[in-house]
C-alpha cells in the first residue's frame, strides 16, 4: 500500500485482510526503510498503526 499515486495525489490510507482467517500476522515496511511485525492481528476491524 502506498499513499502516492501522482503529482499532489493520493489513495484511500486503507488496507482489508482477512478473508477466512480469524488473525492475520502483518509485516509493515515504512517508508524509513524500518520494517514492523504485528503478530495476531484480529480481522473485521480497525487498527491504527504507527511506525515505532
Amino acid at each position: 500500500m502506498t499513499t502516492a499515486v501522482g503529482y499532489a495525489a493520493s489513495s484511500l490510507t486503507l488496507v482489508h485482510f482477512g478473508g477466512l482467517a480469524a488473525k492475520v500476522d502483518v509485516e509493515i515496511r515504512w517508508p524509513s526503510g524500518f520494517r514492523q511485525t504485528v503478530n495476531g492481528v484480529a480481522t473485521s476491524r480497525t487498527l491504527t498503526i504507527t511506525e515505532e
